[in-house]
């Protein structure tokens, strides 16, 4: 009796760690998610409206697969400061993984080193939106530089 409803309470948790990923790609990846971040940081744009094309996109996605995007700092004058944004991020997408994926598609994280450099966010995140379907858990002191892409 205990085995069944530890082998019940493992599914209900695997479950809703598969639809909270979901939900935080769809965050990340949605139209008002970047609006209000650009409206949190002085340093954004003003959030403008998608365009069809942008709407209709299919980035990061196909049969198969989900690729997002991490982008943290690495390396740089605090070498590794957010190393853990990455390890976590991967752990958890290979745990995803070893039951199935989301939907069945594999999740693969794309991992980036901003190098404690706005400039270099800011390239990766634009490197980031044409091939990746979401940006997650990154972690950077230069975040704001990224917000300007979104």
């Amino acid at each position: 009796m205990v085995q069944g409803a530890r082998a019940a309470a493992k599914s209900g948790l695997a479950a809703a760690l598969s639809l909270g990923l979901t939900l935080g790609l769809l965050a990340v990846a949605s139209p008002a998610s970047a609006a209000s971040s650009a409206t949190s940081s002085s340093s954004c744009a003003k959030a403008v409206k998608p365009t069809k094309a942008q709407l209709s996109s299919s980035a990061g996605i196909s049969a198969k697969e989900v690729r997002v995007a991490n982008i943290s700092i690495l390396t740089g004058i605090v070498p590794g400061l957010f190393k853990g944004a990455q390890v976590g991020a991967e752990a958890y997408f290979r745990y995803l993984n070893a039951r199935g994926g989301v939907n069945g598609r594999k999740i693969t994280l794309d991992k980036f080193d901003d190098g404690f450099s706005g400039q270099r966010n800011q390239q990766l995140t634009q490197q980031a939106l044409a091939k990746d379907f979401a940006l997650v858990g990154s972690m950077s002191i230069f975040d704001n530089f990224g917000c300007k892409v979104l």
